[in-house]
C-alpha cells in the first residue's frame, strides 16, 4: 500500500503548483508595471536579462514541489518565454518620442485671398450653405 496517494499530499500537491505557476507567471506583469513607473527601462532590462532568466528558472526550481527536473523546466522555460514576451512589451514604450500637436486647422475653407487680421472665421461659400425646405417648397432647387 506505499504506491497509494492520499488526497491530502495529492491536494497539496495540486495547490503547491498552483501557487508557484499563478506567482512565475505574474512575474511579467511586474515587469511591464515596473517600466509603466519609470524604475525599469529596456537598457537596464537588457543589461540584467541574463540573470533575470538565471533567476526565473532558479525560483521555478525552488517553487516546484516535486524534484522532477522536467516539471521545472517546463515552469521555468514558460516563465522565460513570458518574460521575452514582456520585454517585446517593455522596448517600445520606453523612451519614445511625443505625439506631435497638430496644427490647427482654420474652421471654414478658405479662399484665395490673404489671410485678414481679424479673429472672426469667414463664412462659409455659397454652394456650402443649406438652403431651407419647408412646406411649401416642392424640393426644387
Amino acid at each position: 500500500m506505499a504506491n497509494i496517494i492520499s488526497v491530502d499530499e495529492y491536494m497539496s500537491f495540486v495547490m503547491a503548483m498552483l501557487l508557484a505557476v499563478g506567482v512565475a507567471f505574474l512575474v511579467p506583469l511586474g515587469i511591464v508595471m515596473l517600466n509603466l513607473a519609470g524604475v525599469l527601462t529596456h537598457e537596464r532590462f537588457r543589461t540584467w536579462r541574463r540573470m533575470m532568466i538565471f533567476a526565473v528558472f532558479l525560483i521555478a526550481g525552488m517553487a516546484n514541489p516535486s524534484p522532477d527536473p522536467i516539471s521545472m523546466l517546463i515552469l521555468g522555460g514558460a516563465c522565460a518565454a513570458l518574460v521575452e514576451a514582456a520585454e517585446c512589451l517593455v522596448c517600445p514604450t520606453t523612451g519614445a518620442a511625443p505625439a506631435p500637436t497638430p496644427t490647427p486647422t482654420p474652421a471654414w475653407p478658405t479662399t484665395s485671398s490673404p489671410p485678414s487680421n481679424s479673429t472672426t472665421p469667414t463664412p462659409p461659400p455659397a454652394h456650402l450653405t443649406a438652403r431651407p425646405r419647408g412646406p411649401g417648397s416642392a424640393g426644387v432647387a
